[in-house]
């Protein structure tokens, strides 16, 4: 049962984070893409992939949003 409490929590400050994502129409996702798309050495790759992929996992239009990102 306190394995659940603390997931939750987890998660809700994961959420509470990703929301700052949302400030000025997402520019933040925007730079990962560029570094994705830049970017050839791996661990700078894994830490970017790894952020999407919980920005994707949390916000509750996650992957909507990374699907069709504002140019």
């Amino acid at each position: 049962m306190i394995d659940l409490i603390l997931k939750k929590n987890s998660e809700k400050k994961l959420l509470d984070g990703f929301k700052d994502f949302e400030e000025n129409d997402f520019q933040i996702l925007c730079v990962l893409i560029t570094v994705i798309d830049a970017m050839s050495r791996p661990r700078t790759l894994a830490v970017t992939f790894f952020d999407l992929s919980q920005f994707i996992q949390y916000h509750p239009a996650g992957w909507i949003i990374v699907a069709d990102p504002k140019e």
